[in-house]
């Protein structure tokens, strides 16, 4: 006789709690100054009347999923210095510790149109798109730690 046992695990209040994937939070950028190669970048969480406030004045840049497929989690990039153009914006994830090293898709607006990605864990490499990227591909997924998009 075979006897088979299934378990149910129901995730508790205290689990949800303890992951935070950042979902409830927005990043804000600035564009890059001529001397620096990555600005600084800084985040607003809280609830959904926080994060309209401090995305109110800024122009949404991009969407980062933490799966492939634009599935999972994911976090909104505002920029503080108007829409996308040639100049662009460099999104410094590397001090963010709860999306760099998580991102596996992304999707573009405010005018952004090109964009790359660097993986400074795999000898700082770096791979450009056109468009929205459903998947950044196994050797920069949650690999990434520095995004760069521009305009047409």
């Amino acid at each position: 006789m075979l006897l088979v046992v299934v378990t149910l695990v129901v995730p508790t209040a205290a689990t949800a709690a303890s992951y935070d994937p950042g979902e409830n939070c927005v990043f804000l950028v600035h564009r890059a100054e001529p001397d620096k190669d990555t600005p600084p970048t800084s985040k607003v969480c809280g609830d959904e009347a926080t994060l309209k406030a401090a995305s109110a004045a800024r122009s949404w840049l991009a969407r980062i999923y933490e799966h492939a497929s634009w599935g999972g989690s994911w976090a909104d990039i505002y920029g503080d210095d108007g829409p996308c153009d040639r100049e662009g914006y460099t999104i410094n994830l590397y001090n963010l510790s709860t999306w760099a090293y998580r991102i596996s898709s992304y999707r573009l607006y405010g005018g952004c149109y090109w964009s790359y990605y660097t993986n400074l864990l795999g000898n700082n490499t770096s791979y450009g798109h056109i468009g929205d990227v459903q998947y950044v591909g196994d050797y920069y997924n949650d690999g990434i730690s520095i995004m760069k998009v521009w305009a047409r």
